[in-house]
């Protein structure tokens, strides 16, 4: 039996709050229990899976109420990991289309859980005009 997640996607506009970060995950050696067919048995064997460099990006959004007034803006935290966003720098004003994630990680003993929107597609809407290079 297989079974499938939906995920919803959604379409985010905003402002760069920093540069696009890159960051990159390390090399790891997994053990899985396999089926070989020349013994008729289980066997352990050792697979490889690569690093794999992604970015990490601070997205500003601000909406407003159904009156019209501003809200407190917030602050998505996006994982980019095709390399879509390379060319962004701060204040940029993207479309970010995706799906959110929630990862969970230890510190001081503890559980936490850290909600992050996975990048799928991108559009420059604006780019913040930068000092020309001397």
């Amino acid at each position: 039996m297989s079974t499938t997640q939906k995920t919803l996607t959604v379409k985010l506009f905003g402002n760069l709050g920093g540069d696009p970060e890159l960051r990159s995950t390390r090399e790891q050696v997994i053990t899985h229990s396999v089926y070989d067919a020349m013994i008729d048995d289980a066997v352990e064997r050792d697979f490889h899976k690569p690093g794999r460099e992604f970015r990490t990006l601070s997205l500003a959004v601000n909406a407003k109420d159904r009156e019209g007034n501003p809200l407190p803006t917030r602050w998505i935290r996006c994982i980019d990991w095709n390399g879509l966003t390379a060319t962004y720098r701060k204040g940029d004003r993207v479309a970010v289309t995706g799906f959110f994630k929630v990862r969970t990680y230890q510190k001081d003993g503890e559980t936490k859980e850290i909600r992050e929107l996975v990048v799928t597609e991108t559009r420059l809407e604006k780019m913040k005009v930068r000092e020309q290079a001397a």
